[in-house]
């Protein structure tokens, strides 16, 4: 979800660059949603539980250079993520997710630095356009513009979209987004790519045994490549994929589901202490 590469959070050479790379057309095809904020509703189907957990493993897509993410539901529209590999680096995102807008509305990203949690950039939504300003803890601010859609970052692995799947009012129909890809700079020099993402329903198809919703990921954001992204009949994420990786430490990029578990805040918070103490004093 944030503007991250989580290995090299300094090692870029101007603000607005190290924040992005540190943190997260409009034609109609067959079976896309037309109302794309309003493809989504709280009342649609049964919320995620607050203190669920749902834990994945991110790697390249034939698996190699794994690590950890998982997204912690603090509330339906408050989840905090976190990316590590055990004893390296550890990066936390929060945000606040408008759900009738279907979009995140306020993040916040920390690095894990020389034992210290220091914060890395914020973004804000305006009142009522699909836009994010992003201001840098090093100053400096962007602005990212979604236009008529509702605007999501492709940097943090569906972090702001994935509490959203349970909340599609016809699963089948798919649906569109504005992505912003850090990674790469816009077309007219902007700091960072904005751009249309389809996802395009497959089917119900199995997937590893139970049933599922399939959906191809498409669009001019990923310059015509595509990749893959599962659901369960209820809207967990189970499993996602696509050429285009989602940071520059992968070359490419998958998403798999390990397990769900639920925890309260105090249980959440020891468990994050317990990745900060594993890393090596000094980092």
């Amino acid at each position: 979800m944030p503007f991250s590469s989580a290995r090299s959070p300094t090692s870029l050479s101007t603000p607005a660059r190290q924040g992005l790379l540190a943190i997260l057309g409009l034609s109609l095809l067959p079976g896309l949603a037309q109302a794309q904020s309003s493809a989504f509703s709280r009342e649609a189907g049964a919320s995620v539980a607050a203190g669920t957990v749902w834990h994945y493993e991110k790697s390249n897509r034939d698996g190699s250079d794994a690590w950890h993410f998982a997204i912690y539901f603090a509330s339906p529209s408050h989840v905090e993520v976190l990316k590590w590999l055990p004893g390296e680096d550890v990066v936390e995102v929060h945000a606040d997710l408008d759900l009738a807008r279907a979009m995140p509305v306020h993040m916040q990203q920390w690095n894990l630095v020389k034992g210290e949690r220091q914060p890395t950039l914020s973004a804000d939504a305006s009142a009522q356009a699909s836009r994010l300003t992003v201001h840098f803890a090093k100053g400096g601010s962007v602005e990212l513009n979604g236009g008529a859609l509702p605007l999501h970052v492709w940097g943090f692995d569906l972090a702001s979209l994935a509490p959203l799947l349970p909340m599609l009012r016809h699963p089948e129909q798919g649906f569109r987004l504005s992505l912003v890809d850090p990674n790469r700079p816009g077309r007219q020099g902007e700091p960072a790519l904005v751009d249309e993402a389809r996802f395009e329903y497959l089917g119900q198809r199995d997937w590893q045994g139970r049933p599922t919703h399939q959906y191809r990921i498409a669009g001019p954001v990923f310059d015509g490549k595509t990749g893959l992204l599962v659901s369960s009949l209820q809207g967990q994420l189970l499993h996602a994929e696509h050429a285009v990786p989602t940071s520059t430490d992968w070359t490419d990029w998958r998403l798999s589901f390990v397990r769900a578990e639920h925890l309260n805040g105090n249980q959440w918070e020891q468990f994050k202490l317990g990745l900060q103490r594993q890393l090596p004093a000094g980092r």
